[in-house]
């Protein structure tokens, strides 16, 4: 082909969104959600050098890489102003905690990234979307899987990802974050700042998307709400870090 490729192996199961398989029960649902964090300790726990990936990435400065990658990305397509955005980066830039632990991360875990096997098991059979994966720190993978994570009566997601966690049977985020320190013995200092880099990072791409469909690169209709759903995912961070802290 002339170009670098990879084969997927089809996998048959469900991926979670709006829908929950008929037939799910509530108690399938907590077992899930233990399953989706195992999982995540799972990929934190690969060792690097055995799978081959020590020059995947740097070993350390992750955490300053990310502010200063997103930070320049923001500048570049700023149009508007979005008061929420520039207090997040000011926040986040002054309260950068010290990376204890690199791993191999995922980049994009979240609930509709895998694919489980309701309603049959409440298993985790498979894990999408690795084009971000790198060699970072693991608390950046658990602060965007708690930000996507929605609790009873908290606004949907201007973009389409999982909706379903404000059902019955379905753990807090606390609860989630809870499991994940008792599995990897990891101190969960800082979370807020890890739950607020999630929010501050997808504001900012989704801005860029939103920018892209005003210059009619891109007609994808998700792309129209934008313009107030920027907002209200960088205000969903600062709301996320208030509660946490």
């Amino acid at each position: 082909m002339g170009a670098p490729f990879y084969v997927m192996e089809y996998i048959d199961g469900a991926v979670l969104r709006d829908v929950i398989p008929v037939g799910t029960t509530a108690g399938d649902l907590t077992t899930l959600s233990e399953q989706f964090i195992r999982s995540l300790t799972c990929i934190h726990s690969v060792s690097v050098s055995q799978a081959g990936l020590v020059d995947l990435a740097p070993q350390a400065g992750y955490l300053n890489r990310q502010l200063s990658r997103l930070q320049s990305q923001w500048e570049r397509v700023r149009r508007r102003e979005i008061r929420e955005l520039d207090t997040l980066g000011d926040w986040l830039r002054g309260n950068v905690p010290e990376q204890l632990n690199t791993t191999l991360i995922h980049g994009d875990y979240k609930l509709d990234n895998v694919v489980v096997g309701l309603p049959e098991a409440p298993t985790i059979k498979a894990i999408l979307d690795w084009e971000l994966s790198t060699l970072g720190d693991p608390l950046a993978d658990l602060g965007w899987l708690l930000y996507f994570w929605r609790e009873a009566g908290e606004e949907t997601f201007a973009i389409p990802v999982c909706s379903v966690t404000d059902r019955s049977g379905f753990p807090t985020r606390l609860e989630l974050a809870d499991e994940y320190a008792r599995r990897t013995g990891r101190r969960l200092r800082s979370m807020s700042w890890y739950i607020a880099l999630a929010g501050w990072k997808i504001a900012i791409i989704m801005e860029t998307s939103y920018q892209r469909y005003c210059d009619g690169i891109t007609d994808h209709s998700t792309f129209a709400r934008l313009d107030v759903g920027v907002p209200h995912m960088a205000r969903r961070a600062l709301e996320l870090v208030s509660a946490w802290m």
